[in-house]
């Protein structure tokens, strides 16, 4: 088995970073969590919540639309920012 750190090391960037700011384009509406998630960041800068707890409410997002059916959309445009040398590229 072969296990990678994703981003920066078979993908050009954070993919993380650029999936929310696709699903932000798509769907305007999910701003709305915007203000709980930096909360939740600020939470964890100050170590009052672990990295898990942080992550846990910034993903409550994904409940707030067709994230499967989106994630597929964002794939297709941002497949281009798989390194070439990762296999199946």
């Amino acid at each position: 088995m072969n296990i990678y750190d994703f981003d920066g090391t078979l993908y050009d960037g954070d993919s993380t970073f650029d999936f929310i700011l696709y699903s932000l384009k798509k769907h305007p509406s999910l701003l709305r969590f915007l203000p709980s998630q930096g909360w939740a960041f600020a939470l964890y800068a100050a170590k009052r919540i672990s990295k898990t707890a942080m992550k846990e409410r910034f993903y409550r997002m994904l409940t707030g639309y067709d994230a499967e059916s989106l994630l597929e959309s964002f794939w297709d445009t941002h497949q281009h920012k798989v390194f070439p040398w990762y296999p199946g590229q």
